[in-house]
């Protein structure tokens, strides 16, 4: 995988009001994705931790930790081809009645 589509499939945004953050990675395979995106947050973590501790005074208690892992979900996020499908139909069929 070239980096530029790692990157482009990888998100990172802060938990509202909170110090968490959300890593996010959307692609086909789903173990895959967990496994980018746990290896992403070790990585992360490591190096986070790395440069609080450079810049902070040496007795600082602050870290970052991978506080839950990604897991391979049991059903899809998306597509719903049913509901989408239905959906279609029925916009269709309101709009055809309507002409």
């Amino acid at each position: 995988m070239e980096p530029d589509e790692l990157l482009d499939n990888l998100t990172f945004e802060q938990v509202k009001s909170t110090n968490f953050i959300r890593i996010t990675y959307k692609g086909n395979d789903p173990v895959e994705a967990t496994k980018i995106v746990n290896t992403v947050g070790e990585v992360s973590s490591e190096l986070i931790s790395k440069l609080i501790a450079e810049t902070r005074a040496a007795d600082s208690q602050l870290t970052a930790n991978v506080y839950e892992k990604a897991m391979v979900s049991e059903t899809p996020v998306s597509p719903h081809p049913w509901r989408n499908g239905l959906l279609t139909l029925v916009v269709g069929l309101v709009l055809s009645s309507g002409l």
